[in-house]
Order: structure tokens, then C-alpha cells, then sequence
């Protein structure tokens, strides 16, 4: 029997379709990667799908993410030292947090934190730089968080339908009784050694709350909810769901509350670049009594049962802040926004903020706020009774950089705790009186 030859032009046939299919597979792998690469990116930016560590102690492994010698990175993701254990300043946790606030106690002062990715709870002692986790409650991507002097905290997300989520939480050793049809108590117990965290219990308010403050001495709360004709409504209430009642309403559909820690609230119009902007305190009957009116990308920040006023304004020109004594206003020689300072507590007319470096571009307020532009900040002193300022701190001592975003000052005066919005890490400095 003669041997069967396959044909040349058939064997190059065969050949061409191998080379084909295995250019396609290798094209579509490419393609997958780089949509992967893509999209990694853009959440990575958003601090969105950030995968929940796994933890195997009682500080977990997150505790390698909380910086005392280890390395950060500056605004252009390269790799830098993080401040040391000398600095003024300390980074609590590279990972994103959802917010912060100080907790004192008997003994010392806290600063009590809850992470993006997991939602459990921390408490950091800035006196002697260690981290414990207090809870073992797997909440993922809470957004915003904030805190009252006691611990108890407030979440906000966003559940598998879209809607926003807002949860009065605190911390508890036992199991407590619900009986709110509304309720929805949390509770939990570490599998290997349910002594080691704290259960967590609470309740959920109504959905879709558009912005919402605490009363930090009080727990008192104030949120603001879309109305059916395009406004908002302002509701009011105690932490324990009593007297809640509607106190405002208003056609303007987007606003900032703000409560002090007298009770007062203060209504800030949303910022937004070369916009008029006006801010109120909110008074009995649904009154509102002007602060200020007509000032282009505004931003406040009142000190508690005082006519003191920081207030910043953008426009075309930059960025410009003022301050405001008994009505009048006097402009300060730093150029940044009422967003990144805090009033030193008691009755001094001492303000902390941390002023950008470099040249502010059109458009910075609205761009900052979501998250397109960062700055790298100093952080000053200002004292409003003479106008002077002074530089305080330079991260560049420390060899790293932060863009300043939410800070808060514990009641002494001793410490200012901020957010880095560039990668929404937690950071302390702490301030030499």
C-alpha cells in the first residue's frame, strides 16, 4: 500500500489556522489583562473593591497596614519612609478609612476608626502608638463614618440595589434587646475567642438619607432627605429614635449640616467653584439666621458657642480664607479652604489649617471634591486676635506627603487627626501648645 502524503497546500492550510487560533488566544488573554489592569485602576483610584484582609490575631492582619515603621508613598506613588516613632507626626493605617473621631476614657485619649474595606472598628492611643481592633463585624465598603465622644458611630453605604444606608451603631459586651420594627441589631462573637472584640449593635434609619451630623456630646442627630418636589427636608432626633420631628425644609436640594457641640446647627449651600454660596445656623421654627451670603465657592467651619468664623472662597483668582470676629471679617494671609482647618478648643482665637503648596488651577473645589486633583499641605497656625500665622509642620521633614481632608482636634488641644484624601489613609499630628 502506497503511503498516504498529505498535500503541502494543505499542510500550510493547517498550519495557518494553528498560527490563527493561537494569535487569537493570545490576543484575547492581552485584551483581558489589560481591561483588568484597567479596571483595578479606576477603583484603586475610587478606593472601590479593596479585597477585606484576612485575620488571624487579635489585632488582625491589618496591623501591618497600620504605619509606624513602614513604608508609604507620596503623592506620586513612589516609595517613601514613613514619619518615625520621633515625628510629631504619626500614620495609624495605610488602608482607607471610613471616617474617625476621639474617644476619651479614665485612663487616656483614643481615636476610634472604622476601615473601608471591612467595617470593623479600631481604636488608636496617639500617647503611646498602638492599635487594638475592638470589633470582628464584617461590614464591607462603608463610605462615610463618624463618631460620638462615647464610641458610638454612625455608617453609610450602599446596598446591592443602590440605595444609601445609614446605621446607628455602638460598641457592647452583651447582646442588647431590640424592639423597634425598624431595628436591626447586629451582634457578634469572635469564633475562636469571643472575649477578644466587642459585639456591635444598632439600628438602620430610613433609606436614602442625602447627608447626615452628630451632636459628638449629645449623640443628637440631624439628616436631610429628598422631599417629593425636588427639595429637602431636615429631620431631627435623639440617638434612641425619640423626638424626631421635621425642623427644616427648603427647595435648594443639596446641602452640608454641621452641628456644635452646643447643639447648634449650621446649613452650608454644597460648594462648588465661582458658585454664591450662603451658610445659616438653623433656629427654632425652621429660621434661618445668616453667617454668610454671596461668597464664591464658599466653605465654613463656626467654633462652638462663639461668633468665631473661618470661611474660605474660590473663584478664578485661587483660592482665598477669612476670618471673622464679632461680624467683622479680616482676610488671612494663607490661601486654602475652611474644609481643612479645625478651631483649637476653649476659648482662644486659634484656628490650625493645612494650606496647600504650590499653584492652585481653576476648578479646584469641584475637582477635590471628587477626587481628580490632590494638593500636598503644611499644616499652620493662625491666631485671629493678632492675624498672625506661622508653619507649624512640613511633611517634608518626614520625608512623605498628605493632601489634608476631615480633620478633627481632640478636646485638649493636643492632637489633629486628618484623612490623607489621596489614598484616604488615617494620619495624627501631634501639636506642640
Amino acid at each position: 500500500m502506497e503511503n498516504f502524503k498529505i498535500p503541502s497546500f494543505v499542510r500550510i492550510l493547517i498550519g495557518g489556522v494553528v498560527v490563527l487560533m493561537l494569535g487569537g488566544l493570545a490576543g484575547w488573554y492581552f485584551y483581558l489583562h489589560s481591561q483588568g489592569t484597567a479596571i483595578n485602576t479606576v477603583n484603586a483610584g475610587r478606593n472601590l473593591g479593596t479585597v477585606a484582609p484576612s485575620f488571624g490575631s487579635p489585632t488582625g492582619s491589618t496591623q501591618a497596614n497600620q504605619a509606624i515603621a513602614v513604608q508609604s508613598f507620596d503623592a506620586n506613588g513612589q516609595s517613601s519612609p514613613a514619619a518615625s516613632s520621633s515625628s510629631p507626626l504619626w500614620k495609624i493605617d495605610q488602608a482607607p478609612v471610613a471616617g474617625m473621631g476621639f474617644v476619651d476614657t479614665a485612663t487616656d485619649e483614643y481615636i476610634y476608626y472604622i476601615e473601608r474595606a471591612n467595617g470593623y472598628v479600631f481604636s488608636a492611643r496617639p500617647s503611646e502608638r498602638v492599635i487594638e481592633r475592638l470589633t470582628n463585624t464584617l461590614t464591607p465598603k462603608i463610605y462615610e463614618a463618624q463618631f460620638a465622644d462615647d464610641g458610638s458611630f454612625i455608617e453609610r453605604s450602599i446596598d446591592s440595589g443602590g440605595s444609601i444606608t445609614t446605621f446607628l451603631g455602638m460598641l457592647s459586651t452583651s447582646t442588647p434587646s431590640t424592639t423597634s420594627a425598624q431595628a436591626a441589631s447586629i451582634t457578634t462573637t469572635n469564633t475562636t475567642n469571643s472575649t477578644l472584640f466587642d459585639a456591635v449593635a444598632g439600628v438602620f434609619l430610613e433609606p436614602n438619607i442625602q447627608s447626615i451630623a452628630i451632636d459628638h456630646l449629645t449623640r443628637a442627630i440631624f439628616y436631610l432627605v429628598k422631599d417629593p418636589h425636588g427639595g429637602v427636608d431636615g429631620i431631627s432626633m435623639q440617638w434612641n429614635g425619640t423626638k424626631k420631628q421635621q425642623v427644616f425644609s427648603s427647595l435648594v436640594g443639596s446641602w452640608n449640616p454641621m452641628i456644635m457641640d452646643d447643639g447648634t446647627i449650621t446649613l452650608l449651600e454644597s460648594p462648588s467653584d465661582n458658585m454664591p454660596g450662603y451658610a445659616y445656623t438653623l433656629k427654632s421654627g425652621g429660621v434661618l439666621t445668616p453667617l454668610v451670603r454671596n461668597v464664591p465657592g464658599l466653605t465654613i467651619l463656626p467654633k462652638t458657642a462663639s461668633p468665631l468664623l473661618l470661611y474660605g472662597s474660590t473663584s478664578g483668582t485661587g483660592l482665598a480664607l477669612f476670618g471673622m470676629l464679632t461680624g467683622t471679617s479680616q482676610t488671612i494671609s494663607l490661601a486654602t479652604i475652611a474644609d481643612k482647618c479645625v478651631w483649637l478648643p476653649g476659648s482662644s482665637e486659634i484656628a490650625y489649617c493645612a494650606v496647600p503648596n504650590g499653584t492652585i488651577q481653576a476648578g479646584f473645589l469641584d475637582n477635590w471634591y471628587r477626587g481628580i486633583v490632590h494638593t500636598t499641605d503644611d499644616w499652620w497656625k493662625i491666631d485671629l486676635s493678632t492675624g498672625s500665622t506661622q508653619r507649624i509642620y512640613s511633611p517634608s521633614a518626614d520625608n512623605v506627603s498628605f493632601d489634608v481632608e476631615d480633620p478633627t482636634i481632640d478636646a485638649s488641644g493636643n492632637y489633629i487627626a486628618f484623612k490623607n484624601a489621596t489614598d484616604q489613609s488615617l494620619w495624627v499630628l501631634h501639636v506642640a501648645q
